[in-house]
């Protein structure tokens, strides 16, 4: 049986990827542009919270979603003054307030290491935007300050 369970952990590892914190916008870049997957892990509690344009109370919650799908715009490209790179995802979740709604989350990462990340809860059939929040950060140093935590899968 625990011979069994070793074999069974020694051919099983090597699908579990390591990762390696990332800490600077061209590092980012250069990772998505050779194809590696990156992942960001989000500190709430880090980060300001904006809720209809005024700042409030943030929250202790953590998050986290893939970069993948993604798009990146040069400094000027179409007029914006800073180079970013955006990621979406959007899932279906259960909400005990809202019952259930499309969990809505944009990652807009600038070339300066400024972070900003929209939340939206969305109604499934009409798309009403049910909850909406804004939360500013910065990309993680190596310190581990900033709030937007982000690993490249090795």
């Amino acid at each position: 049986m625990h011979k069994t369970l070793l074999l069974l952990v020694l051919l099983t590892a090597p699908l579990y990827a390591a990762t390696r914190p990332v800490t600077t916008f061209a590092d980012l870049l250069s990772a998505l542009e050779q194809g590696r997957m990156v992942r960001a892990v989000i500190h709430y509690g880090e980060c300001r919270l904006f809720v209809d344009g005024k700042e409030d109370t943030t929250v202790a919650a953590v998050g986290g979603m893939p970069l993948w799908p993604y798009e990146y715009f040069p400094a000027h490209l179409m007029g914006n003054p800073k180079g970013f790179l955006v990621s979406s995802a959007t899932n279906l979740i259960s909400h005990r307030k809202y019952g259930h709604v499309y969990n809505y989350v944009k990652l807009k990462l600038y070339d300066d290491g400024e972070v900003e990340l929209t939340a939206r809860y969305l109604h499934p059939k009409s798309y009403k935007i049910k909850m909406d929040e804004t939360f500013k950060g910065r990309l993680s140093t190596k310190e581990g300050e900033g709030g937007i935590y982000l690993f490249i899968e090795e």
